[in-house]
């Protein structure tokens, strides 16, 4: 690392900052003036970037001075994890676990800080300990307890989505620059973990500590795909039907894209160690991060003890229920799997008794994920489709009534999860280009047939069309789909079934466990071999 490649970073945050003035005058002379408002958390983080960016350059020569001069030996590891939804149930709160679990386990003496925005007395530990427990099943001894600490971080908001109406990456790029710079005031590590995605803070952290930065990378925050969706004009969740139809605004948001990519390539050259969960991510990762080693480590899905390959599957299924288990985040896609049910019902009058049970977690309150549920049951609706709603964490989860054809399950209990899974026939998945898909995995070792969304990670790594679960696109192909599965006979169903189950024993929990430490610095265990390629 150089100091060059500041001053190149810099040049290209100065230009960003310059087109989304440019942006910002078009799209307000296109609005009104009261888009100004929507702007001025990014206005805000601008400006105070501008003004402290001397200092930030006089700490920069002190640490390069005080690094050539006397580096740090620590005598014992103290990793660090940033993760503000570490309570959460979703993927990557699972990674963030086992990780966890996996360091504790291969040091005794090493020691872990979580940041997050949450209490951090013992309580507030222990609470999160019995969480965890309750939602993945993965249980600390009171000695690990001991070396585990949390730290407090107010500017969370910062780097999140919600902050910034308008430009928002742009927005959570700075944002977590400064709330990397709180994460090292309040507590400097010798390893820095991110496995939310916040690579605006390593910077932050190599200029304000001398940790090791460690990512784990579920998807990459910018890609080559989203610069094609904008070139095609496509509107998505992402990105805005009135930019989608403008010549104008679309060639302006394509060049704020463009250099949005230079900027996050540059951000993974502070990295040490970058792995990533499935073949398409690592593509897409090796294209962008040229200085950093990017390996691949499946997630942990599924406890490798617990997959029975070939015995008879003699678990009682309802061969009319369907499961959807997936957060409720705009890109997981729900209304896709809404609108294939409808025509599911419209086109196969055979499979009109058909329910959907969709599981996931919901945030807190400035998350918005409440409010996307509400918009899912305005979408049932809208198709004639009766629907329920169950909070889990202040009512047991009843039993599936037959008069509902859609009932939402929210932060649903582990045991409860697993056992509408092994109760289930079809898995439901919508996302496009998924990074990889935990739960399509977790469908096939408790005997539930995937049908997922045909690209990203399900495609490259996980369902194989036909063998182990179906894949499609339109809502048409899903609700071809569906029918042909509920359709299926006994004897199909438990084939598939059994081949999913094999293909589920080669994401286990215990391969990630191993694969995690084994990249981690000064912890390579050069006995051992793993496909990480």
């Amino acid at each position: 690392m150089i100091a060059w490649n500041e001053i190149v970073a810099l040049r290209n945050l100065t230009f960003i900052i310059v087109v989304w003035l440019a942006i910002s005058a078009a799209v307000i002379a296109k609005n009104k003036m009261s888009f100004l408002f929507d702007l001025w958390p990014i206005v805000g983080l601008s400006l105070l970037f501008i003004v402290l960016s001397p200092l930030f350059a006089v700490v920069y020569l002190i640490q390069l001075v005080l690094r050539l001069w006397h580096p740090a030996q620590p005598t014992k590891k103290h990793f660090a994890f940033y993760h503000p939804y570490a309570d959460a149930g979703g993927g990557g709160e699972k990674v963030l676990w086992h990780a966890v679990r996996a360091i504790f386990e291969s040091d005794p003496r090493a020691e872990i800080t979580l940041y997050w925005p949450g209490g951090v007395d013992h309580e507030a530990i222990m609470r999160l300990a019995e969480r965890v427990n309750r939602q993945f099943a993965i249980a600390f001894s009171e000695e690990e307890l001991q070396r585990f600490h949390l730290s407090r971080i107010y500017c969370v908001s910062w780097a999140e989505a919600h902050t910034y109406l308008r430009f928002t990456l742009l927005g959570q790029f700075l944002g977590s620059f400064f709330v990397g710079i709180a994460c090292m005031f309040t507590f400097g590590p010798t390893h820095f973990v991110d496995t939310i995605g916040c690579p605006g803070m390593y910077p932050a952290v190599w200029l304000f500590s001398s940790a090791r930065i460690i990512a784990y990378v579920h998807y990459p925050t910018v890609s080559i795909a989203m610069l094609s969706t904008i070139a095609a004009r496509k509107e998505r969740y992402n990105h805005a039907a009135f930019i989608a139809s403008s010549r104008i605004l679309s060639f302006l948001k394509y060049t704020y894209y463009a250099w949005l990519l230079k900027v996050y390539s540059h951000l993974g050259s502070y990295l040490h160690v970058a792995m990533a969960n499935s073949s398409w991510t690592l593509a897409h990762m090796r294209d962008l991060w040229t200085r950093c080693d990017v390996v691949r480590v499946y997630p942990p899905c599924v406890d490798a003890s617990s997959v029975q390959i070939g015995l008879p599957l003699e678990k009682k299924r309802n061969s009319k229920l369907l499961v959807s288990l997936a957060g409720f985040r705009p890109e997981k896609n729900h209304a896709l799997q809404l609108e294939a049910l409808a025509a599911l019902r419209a086109r196969y009058q055979s499979h009109c008794q058909c329910q959907v049970v969709f599981v996931g977690a919901v945030r807190g309150d400035r998350s918005g994920d409440l409010e996307r549920v509400e918009a899912l049951e305005q979408l049932c609706e809208e198709h004639n489709l009766s629907h329920a709603r169950v909070d889990c964490r202040t009512e047991v989860c009843p039993v599936i009534p037959h008069n509902v054809t859609c009932l939402f399950w929210l932060n649903a209990a582990r045991p409860h999860v697993l056992h509408l899974l092994e109760s289930s026939s079809i898995g439901l998945h919508s996302m496009v280009d998924e990074h990889f898909g935990i739960c399509l995995v977790e469908y096939m070792h408790a005997g539930c047939i995937p049908l997922a969304h045909n690209s990203g990670g399900p495609k490259e790594d996980i369902v194989q069309d036909g063998k182990n679960g179906f894949l499609a696109e339109t809502v048409e192909e899903y609700a071809d789909s569906m029918a042909r599965l509920l359709s299926m006979s006994d004897h199909d169903m438990d084939e598939m079934r059994l081949n999913g189950k094999s293909k589920a024993f080669s994401f286990s929990n215990e391969h990630f466990e191993r694969a995690f430490v084994h990249c981690l610095p000064d912890f390579k265990n050069k006995s051992e071999h793993f496909d990480l390629h």
